[in-house]
């Protein structure tokens, strides 16, 4: 029986980590999001701009991880990268050429209708919102990131949401929603490093706008959250 609960437990662990794609190297230090909410179905318009560090070397590819999405474009500073995507995982090689002392700011555009992670509806009001979920690997449905656990980040979400509506994310407010042509954008900015099942938001007609808000505990399985950033047996 013990050697049967082994096997499934490697089993589970293969199976979780199959999506995610091998980074030789990489290492993401900062997501910076804009993200636009239909207002009309659960679409949504992304762009994402990645600053990343790649270990030395002529060339090298990183993978991120994005669900079902329509990738528009992939940028850096400018110039068209070339990519590859298939429908999981978005693969864009890093020519060293192209880049200044191994560092590199990544653009990605794309858009379409979250499977997952971002839910897009009506609330127990009856009020249409929308909820993030991430945990623990579900950013990849909606954002385009290297979406593990052990993989953490700096970020920024400057969002557009129907007018009306109050946008709560990681950190601190930057800059409160100002409306424009029946849209409302808001600025959130969290300076610590967090991994990517933290990185959520929740977006209404209703309720009062913190100027910070913490990233959620996660606690282990028998203990309870002690407060905002830690546990208790």
């Amino acid at each position: 029986m013990g050697c049967m609960r082994t096997v499934g437990s490697v089993l589970v662990a293969l199976l979780l980590a199959r999506p995610a794609a091998a980074q030789n190297g990489i290492r993401v230090h900062r997501y910076e999001f804009n993200i636009t909410i239909s207002a009309t179905d659960s679409s949504i318009a992304g762009r994402a701009l990645i600053q990343l560090h790649r270990p030395p070397g002529p060339r090298d590819t990183m993978g991120l991880n994005l669900v079902a999405m329509q990738v528009d474009a992939v940028t850096s500073l400018g110039s068209q990268l070339v990519y590859t995507y298939d429908g999981r995982i978005l693969r864009i090689p890093l020519d060293r050429a192209r880049s200044l002392m191994d560092n590199w700011l990544v653009e990605v555009t794309y858009h379409g209708a979250p499977q997952d992670g971002l839910v897009i509806g009506a609330n127990a009001r009856g009020r249409r919102s929308a909820f993030a979920d991430n945990w623990p690997e579900r950013a990849r449905y909606w954002l385009p990131t290297i979406d593990r656990p052990s993989q953490k980040a700096t970020v920024s979400f400057k969002v557009d949401v129907p007018a009306g509506w109050r946008v709560v994310a990681n950190g601190t407010l930057v800059a409160p929603g100002r409306s424009t042509d029946g849209q409302t954008t808001w600025w959130w900015a969290e300076d610590r490093w967090i991994p990517t099942y933290t990185m959520v938001r929740f977006r209404s007609r209703f309720g009062p706008t913190p100027k910070t808000q913490p990233s959620p505990t996660r606690c282990p399985s028998g203990a309870r959250p002690k407060s905002s950033r830690s546990c208790s047996a």
